[in-house]
């Protein structure tokens, strides 16, 4: 019998350091298998970082390393994670670009004026305090369709961009300036035109108007340079058609500016042209890769 609880203790002993061993194993976050002669498995998930306390272990820590390598070498390598961060980069932009727009567009509300009831107590009053008002309604319309215009160019812009530097944000952000400024020329036309001053406003809304064609006209020619912040299956011939139509905008409204010495009205006229012009499609405004005619985009050209 002391032979036997003797040999029942030695068993009972050897037990619990063996489950003490896999513990202190486990603890150092190798596999218990991997311990008692076994292949260990370790696998290394690229898009978590482990925050486990470090233990004063070689292997451990080799096998750490190692697994940390690989991550950031597949984090570098991925062509899905470097296309979802520059996807984020332009998006921000945009969505940042289409809030200045809005904020520009809503305004323009601004400028129509309610007849209030002492300056128009009856009916025949009320509707020829409205009809005076045309000069208003006018100047609302332009404003709105030439901003309606703009935010459709700049998203034209943005669908072959890939990705944004810092030249191209401060050219966007002088884009959004002049935008901004269009509900002041508006309000300065819809009071001026009829009088004696409209020649003066018209000019006002020529230079801001002229002011916004010359920064879009940047941003395209920055985003164009070199390729290297465009789609690269744009093709040459979308590009070409892009720089043509917005190179047109700049001479339209020098030429507007100076008619509005002379006649204001052409100058107006101008205005309604030029938002004419660039509401019609053309190849400048397919969406990418929409055009069956598209060839492959020589980028350095």
């Amino acid at each position: 019998m002391p032979c036997a609880s003797a040999r029942l203790s030695l068993h009972n002993a050897d037990a619990l350091l063996a489950e003490q061993a896999q513990a202190d194993v486990v603890d150092l976050g190798v596999e218990p298998q991997a311990a008692f002669g076994e292949t260990p498995r370790h696998i290394c998930y690229p898009d978590v970082v482990s925050d486990r306390p470090s233990k004063d272990n070689d292997a451990t820590d080799d096998l750490n390393a190692s697994c940390d390598l690989a991550e950031f070498e597949m984090r570098d390598v991925s062509p899905q994670r470097t296309a979802t961060r520059l996807l984020r980069e332009t998006s921000r932009v945009e969505a940042f670009s289409d809030g200045v727009f809005a904020i520009a567009i809503t305004l323009l509300v601004l400028t129509l004026a309610v007849p209030t009831y002492e300056k128009a107590a009856s009916a025949a009053e009320l509707r020829r305090a409205l009809l005076e008002q045309w000069p208003t309604y006018v100047a609302f319309v332009i404003s709105f369709l030439s901003i309606l215009i703009m935010w459709a160019s700049h998203h034209n812009i943005f669908s072959l961009i890939r990705r944004v530097d810092h030249v191209f944000l401060l050219l966007n952000g002088l884009v959004l300036m002049g935008v901004t400024l269009v509900p002041f020329p508006t309000q300065l036309l819809a009071s001026h035109l009829g009088h004696p001053g409209e020649g003066v406003a018209t000019e006002v809304y020529c230079v801001i108007a002229l002011f916004i064609a010359c920064a879009y006209n940047a941003l395209w020619y920055w985003a164009r340079r070199g390729g290297h912040l465009l789609e690269p299956d744009a093709s040459p011939q979308t590009l070409r058609a892009v720089t043509r139509q917005y190179a047109v905008a700049p001479f339209v409204y020098v030429l507007a500016l100076g008619l509005a010495l002379v006649n204001v009205w052409a100058s107006i006229a101008i205005f309604i042209g030029v938002t004419v012009y660039f509401a019609i499609p053309t190849r400048a405004t397919v969406p990418l890769g929409e055009d069956p005619r598209d060839e492959p985009a020589d980028l350095a050209g």
